[in-house]
């Protein structure tokens, strides 16, 4: 008997099947999820790809095929629920036999179906993850991992400490341990971050090392035209721009419009570099002081000779004393300087006046006092302005880190704006990208007035100085060498 195709789509909906509602990528993408066998399934992809359809279609089949069956479905906020996951989940519904078809409660946030399976959906930034507790689930799903946390809907409120990384929260101890006794499972899937600084990049690393892990760009959707793609890649910024690159290609890239110092990324080869120290400098010690935020301190000078500002060595601590913070600053400091030099720098630190005084102590400095930061308005914002100084020098190439400063390199290159010019994005793992705000005051702040180089004596040139040097080291070598003969 030849069936009629509403007669075919009515048989695949009783089977649980809804292949034939994918095109091809995403038959693909669904292909690699269900393949794999652990816990754990990871898909990075490009945008216009459908993930969230696919992601819908999952959850609706895992419900049809295993009666009684628990789904959870993670979004970021309430309104991209409202948005994407709500209308895709019409759509595909919309042929659905009515004896099949699930009731949603929107105040509940639930699809229930008719042989007991549920779908729970529920936007799961600012805290809450937890909405999405339960006892037990067959499938998790969550949607645009690459933008669930704190703070990327616009909260600024919460600390390193509050939760550190909502994704990692949400994946870990609230949809983890729903796996126990059902041998389910954990589907991430998402666009690329608006910076690498955020731990879908690390599930996804560690997904692609246990074969858990797929990519699919522009390029990869077969449903679209070609001359299309290439226009809307031209109309973005080309292949090389930020965008395109992170939204069409998939790759981590921090977005060119929110970076804090996308110059550090283009001339990262050339910034980071160990640099032989120069016999005569002006050290400095200046830290960003916080106690939930970390303490960020750098260490450093200006090479006189060769017109650079270096960063020789780092200082990073979280929920830590001010006596603490100047006994282990004027540890790396000596450390790297010497005691007397070290005692002679400079330091200065961004933190109320109470804390300066703490950090100075009553008896404890025996070398310069810790100074305030004045954030002078003269040349309009501060922020702005101190990080348009440092945007120019490091344009320039004219700042260097030195790499074992790995923190400040990490912040330096992820760090993105919350709002531009009034404040950083906090993110899991780099708090308030505190690094940026130590390397603007040290741009600031170092000294690239004085000459540390002391002055020859009239008519001995810096080159003739070297060579009496020199000559005057090997007479005292040869009278070495006679007395060492001598009987």
């Amino acid at each position: 008997m030849t069936l009629t195709r509403e007669q075919a789509i009515e048989r695949l909906w009783r089977l649980g099947d809804l292949h034939w509602q994918l095109h091809e990528t995403q038959e693909r993408m669904r292909g690699d999820i269900c393949a794999h066998e652990g816990e754990l399934y990871v898909v990075n992809c490009a945008r216009r790809l459908g993930k969230s359809f696919l992601a819908c279609t999952l959850a609706i089949e895992q419900c049809l095929q295993l009666p009684g069956s628990q789904v959870r479905y993670a979004a970021p906020t309430a309104k991209a629920v409202r948005k994407i996951v709500t209308p895709n989940m019409k759509k595909i519904l919309a042929t659905c036999p009515a004896d099949l078809r699930p009731e949603f409660n929107s105040q509940d946030g639930v699809w229930s179906f008719k042989n007991g399976s549920e779908i729970h959906v529920a936007g799961v930034n600012n805290g809450h993850a937890d909405d999405l507790r339960g006892v037990e689930s067959h499938l998790c799903i969550v949607d645009e991992a690459g933008f669930v946390g704190r703070g990327l809907d616009g909260d600024s409120s919460a600390t390193d400490d509050e939760s550190a990384d909502e994704l990692e929260y949400l994946v870990e101890s609230v949809l983890t341990p729903q796996l126990l006794t059902t041998n389910g499972r954990i589907v991430l899937l998402s666009t690329p971050p608006v910076t690498p600084a955020h731990s879908f990049v690390g599930f996804c690393a560690k997904a692609e090392a246990e074969n858990a892990y797929s990519r699919f760009t522009l390029y990869d959707a077969k449903h679209i035209p070609m001359e299309r793609i290439e226009r809307f890649i031209a109309k973005a910024g080309g292949p090389k721009s930020s965008k395109v690159r992170r939204e069409y290609f998939a790759e981590f890239v921090v977005d060119e419009s929110r970076a804090v110092l996308p110059e550090f990324s283009q001339h990262e080869s050339v910034l980071v570099e160990e640099r032989p120290r120069p016999e005569h400098y002006v050290p400095i010690v200046v830290a960003d002081i916080g106690y939930h935020d970390s303490s960020f301190a750098g260490f450093g000078y200006h090479d006189f000779r060769a017109g650079i500002d270096y960063i020789e060595e780092e200082y990073v601590t979280n929920k830590t004393l001010a006596r603490v913070i100047d006994a282990e600053c004027t540890r790396v400091a000596t450390e790297c300087w010497g005691e007397q030099r070290a005692n002679e720098a400079p330091r200065f630190a961004d933190a109320p006046a109470q804390v300066i005084a703490e950090l100075n102590g009553e008896e404890r400095r025996k070398g310069r006092p810790w100074l305030g930061i004045a954030k002078t308005q003269t040349d309009g914002a501060f922020l702005v302005a101190a990080t348009n100084d440092l945007r120019t020098r490091l344009g320039a190439r004219t700042t260097r880190i030195h790499p074992r400063c790995k923190r400040l390199i990490a912040h330096a290159r992820n760090a993105v704006w919350r709002k531009p010019g009034v404040d950083y994005q906090r993110m899991a793992g780099y708090g308030h990208f505190d690094g940026c705000a130590m390397l603007t005051y040290f741009t600031r702040l170092v000294d690239r007035h004085t000459n540390p180089i002391p002055t020859l004596p009239v008519g001995v040139s810096d080159a003739t100085h070297f060579i009496d040097a020199a000559l005057e080291r090997d007479a005292q070598r040869d009278n070495l060498r006679k007395l060492a003969r001598s009987r």
